[in-house]
């Protein structure tokens, strides 16, 4: 059964799975119109509507980063990570990227934006107009 609140999971799925995840009823934050969340998962597709996102976001783009690759790029040439936020601050937003950091335990999971000094001087170098941290 398909129901408006409920966010359609992708096939195939094993049979003990459930077809959706149903919404959250309650949290430590009442829900408040006008927001929305929607997992997305890696793809040219989920980076498509991310850097979409971005660009049609009109007061704010509050983002949170686990991996980061500075090779990446988004599709249809809308350039890197952060040529999309400094691109969504030029416009006026309130613009904020929270980066997860590794620790020793952590470290080789994957590529990360650490805030190591040479991070923080790429960020000088192209005069980044979000705040990150």
């Amino acid at each position: 059964m398909t129901r408006p609140d409920m966010i359609p999971l992708p096939d195939p799925l094993p049979p003990h799975h459930h077809r959706h995840v149903p919404a959250a009823l309650s949290g430590a934050y009442p829900a408040r119109p006008g927001n929305f969340v929607r997992p997305l998962v890696d793809g040219v597709p989920a980076f498509r509507r991310i850097a979409a996102a971005i660009a049609a976001a009109r007061h704010s783009v509050w983002l949170t980063v686990a991996f980061y690759a500075d090779d990446f790029r988004f599709p249809d040439n809308a350039g890197t990570l952060f040529d999309v936020l400094d691109r969504a601050a030029a416009r006026g937003l309130d613009v904020h990227a929270l980066f997860w950091r590794p620790n020793a335990e952590s470290a080789h999971y994957g590529r990360t934006f650490a805030g190591t000094e040479a991070d923080l001087a790429f960020l000088r170098d192209r005069a980044a107009r979000f705040s990150i941290r």
